[in-house]
């Protein structure tokens, strides 16, 4: 019997692709075929989690289409907006996606409702199910990321408007469509008609950025539902990824000896090397022997490859470790008493995996989602944030008060629990085996793969 064809569409993001690909390979492992369209820099990991892949540009080219021209064909270099919310590459990339769903008649579309909405529409033009999948804290999100730029849904949407080709586009879409009413982002809520009859979202509903009355009216209006599936993480949480035998056995040493780790997460460019130096050297005084704060932990200092640190070891006090593993692989071996980080959505929810309260330090303040996060983990109370307003010596003193509370006798505590009641929350949410149920569910009349048949065979 032939294999269940899916097709994945999803942009050239990390934070998009990572996620997805967990839910390819599990639906993969549970015999399905997937067809994966995306940029070239991630065909080798999709190949590695089992998909085809598809290179998007190879797609549009064979159609006379330049993807990289696109953003010109708004006549206006100020448009922003155009690649979240610009309705020209809708409008060129459905009759590609048309065009290619019907050489697989997947039984299934799984696509990113942020950048990806061409995917559905092609999808629903062919009558096939489809599913988003949302890898950002609920469909409230835009207007929070708005919100922490001073900017409201009504004003971008004026901007988009007035732009004349953008409006043309719309109307070609509308005809395409045989859809006159589609607003496509010419009205409230944004992205909505992106969305489809199931979305997942790859967070806690608890976490998820509220939906103004008006917004969530709209959606239940058009019968489309938001599972949140939390995040979406490898099953076994203990397998290390390329971490020497050296940091391995000071991390089991430390655990087995009941000692505090430290897990300081520096995989991108703060805005000066100035800053990066007073959040490293702040934190080794803080934490290094003699401190006060705590006894004799272990420090651990994942930096990326390109960032210019000092890492010869008489620079660092000698309870710290540097290593360029990602973060992420060292939160699921050591589950660290705190975990800094510049608070990317996958860092913070990975430490709420683990129960790891956190101290976030935006990388920029033109980073909504890192500033979001820091303002979530102290309404949450899991953690603090240290937010950098141009003055080096406010933002140590901000830095050590925060170790203070986080690692203090007197309030680490709450803050552990706090992180400890998300992490049961995460594990009860289902995460990729919920996700990848859930779309096997919508394939019609198909025979179901399920978790408990995959470990029988």
């Amino acid at each position: 019997m032939s294999r269940p064809v899916s097709a994945f569409v999803f942009p050239g993001r990390t934070d998009h692709v990572e996620p997805s690909l967990l839910i390819c390979r599990n639906l993969v492992s549970l015999g399905w075929q997937i067809e994966y369209v995306c940029e070239e820099r991630y065909e080798e990991q999709i190949r590695d989690a089992g998909a085809a892949f598809h290179d998007i540009e190879d797609l549009c080219t064979a159609h006379g289409l330049d993807l990289k021209r696109i953003h010109e064909d708004y006549e206006d270099p100020t448009a922003t907006w155009s690649a979240q919310f610009g309705s020209i590459a809708t409008e060129r990339l459905i009759p590609v996606f048309k065009d290619f769903f019907k050489t697989l008649s997947p039984k299934v579309v799984v696509y990113c409702p942020i950048l990806c909405g061409y995917a559905h529409f092609a999808a629903t033009c062919l009558k096939i199910v489809d599913v988003s999948v949302l890898t950002r804290p609920g469909p409230g999100f835009l207007n929070a990321e708005l919100a922490k730029n001073n900017e409201t849904p009504a004003g971008l949407i004026e901007k988009i408007r007035a732009n004349l080709p953008n409006a043309k586009a719309i109307e070609q879409v509308r005809r395409l469509l045989q859809k006159p009413n589609l607003s496509l982002n010419s009205s409230e809520p944004l992205v909505h008609e992106n969305y489809t009859h199931l979305n997942l979202v790859t967070s806690l509903q608890s976490l998820a950025d509220p939906l103004t009355e008006k917004d969530a009216c709209v959606f239940f209006a058009q019968g489309k539902k938001f599972e949140f599936v939390g995040p979406l993480m490898k099953v076994d949480r203990k397998q290390s990824f390329c971490i020497d035998q050296d940091l391995a056995h000071d991390i089991s040493q430390a655990m087995r000896n009941k000692k505090d780790i430290i897990l300081v997460s520096l995989m991108h460019p703060t805005p000066s090397s100035e800053l990066g130096e007073v959040l490293c050297r702040t934190i080794c005084k803080a934490c290094g022997p003699g401190s006060s704060l705590v006894a004799d932990p272990l420090v651990i200092f994942s930096i990326a490859s390109q960032l210019d640190f000092d890492d010869k070891e008489a620079s660092w006090p000698e309870n710290c470790r540097t290593t360029e593993v990602p973060s992420v692989e060292l939160l699921k071996l050591a589950e660290p008493t705190l975990f800094i980080t510049h608070g990317s959505q996958t860092d913070f929810m990975e430490s709420l995996s683990v129960g790891s309260p956190l101290i976030i330090c935006p990388s920029s303040p033109d980073h909504a989602e890192e500033l979001l996060n820091a303002s979530r983990v102290q309404h949450l109370g899991v953690g603090e944030k240290v937010i950098f307003t141009g003055d080096l010596v406010a933002y140590e003193a901000q830095l050590w008060w925060s170790l203070e509370q986080l690692l203090g006798t007197g309030t680490r505590r709450s803050f552990r629990l706090n992180a400890q009641l998300l992490a049961e929350e995460i594990r009860d949410s289902g995460g990729t085996d919920r996700a990848s149920e859930l779309i096997q569910d919508t394939a019609p009349r198909s025979k179901r793969a399920t978790v408990q048949s995959r470990i029988s065979r």
